[in-house]
């Protein structure tokens, strides 16, 4: 009789300065069983990119330290075979479709209270991503 190994679950590394959007999203994510990496700041995200491999990473645009895009930016410059790498921001689509192209992010994903929206949009990154 043949076994086959149970596929490795999928890893999403979020990095967002706000505490409550971390603790919801990775509540979430983990509800629909996927492994969830969080940072609350975008300083060690190359070393977490790289130790971690997740399958998909979610970036806050709106943090102090270093925007999400100016991230992307890096990454994309460092580790270009990295994962897909998505925008996550409550900023107007508009803005977040032309910060996808000028920095080389997978895509976008707006903040709302659509948990399940943003879980499917989430989930369909981590489909195109496989």
């Amino acid at each position: 009789m043949l076994t086959t190994l149970p596929r490795r679950r999928s890893k999403v590394l979020i990095v967002d300065d706000s505490p409550l959007v971390l603790s919801m999203t990775k509540a979430v994510l983990e509800r629909v069983g996927l492994v969830v990496v969080t940072l609350d700041s975008p300083i060690g995200f190359t070393r977490t990119l790289s130790e971690e491999r997740p399958d998909l990473a979610l970036i806050d645009v709106s943090m102090p330290a270093l925007r999400g895009d100016q991230l992307v930016e890096l990454v994309r410059r460092r580790l270009p075979n990295s994962c897909p790498i998505v925008l996550f921001s409550e900023r107007p689509e508009e803005e977040l479709a032309q910060l996808v192209a000028q920095c080389g992010a997978t895509g976008y994903i707006r903040k709302t209270d659509d948990w399940p929206g943003m879980t499917s949009l989430i989930l369909t990154f981590l489909e195109r991503a496989h």
